[in-house]
């Protein structure tokens, strides 16, 4: 009787191991996905002390990742802004506010669950950095389950380009 719970244990043991380096393993291919060779990072991004724009969404869940994001990962100065302030004059000088972090909505994915009559589509998120000066947009297209853990590998790298730069 005590060897089949041991085996049970063993067993669980290694499917938690692989659960867990499972998780952590996309986060290698984020901050792959956000480099200034896969077209995501402006290649003079931080050779001249600028101000990042942080667009948040009036969304709680959303806002909270993307503050925790930036103030964990990224030292340069920043404001979080909504999309349509962006426009004002409070943020009209380009060469102080050049760059913005935004995202555009990704593929639509429906998950169903076998408890539950209902599925529940979401929308995967499409990062960038927009360069208001030169009117260009600066993507890789790459989409991810988690979109905190891609913000925070994003956010990463935007640090070590800006440092890299300075």
């Amino acid at each position: 009787m005590k060897k089949p719970f041991q085996v049970l244990i063993v067993i669980l043991f290694i499917f938690s191991i692989q659960f867990l380096n499972s998780c952590g393993a996309g986060k290698e291919d984020m901050r792959a996905s956000f480099t200034e060779e896969n077209s995501a990072i402006p290649p003079e991004f931080g050779k001249e002390k600028t101000i990042l724009m942080c667009v948040i969404k009036d969304d709680f869940y959303y806002d909270k990742h993307v503050k925790s994001a930036v103030k964990n990962n990224y030292k340069g100065e920043y404001v979080f802004v909504n999309l349509q302030d962006t426009y004002s004059d409070k943020y009209s000088d380009k060469k102080v506010y050049r760059y913005i972090f935004d995202y555009n909505e990704g593929s639509r994915h429906t998950v169903a669950n076998a408890h539950n009559p209902r599925s529940t589509t979401y929308t995967r998120k499409v990062y960038y950095i927009q360069d208001r000066l030169n009117n260009k947009f600066y993507k890789s297209g790459a989409e991810f389950p988690s979109y905190a853990k891609a913000m925070d590998a994003y956010m990463q790298n935007l640090e070590l380009k800006r440092i890299s730069n300075k």
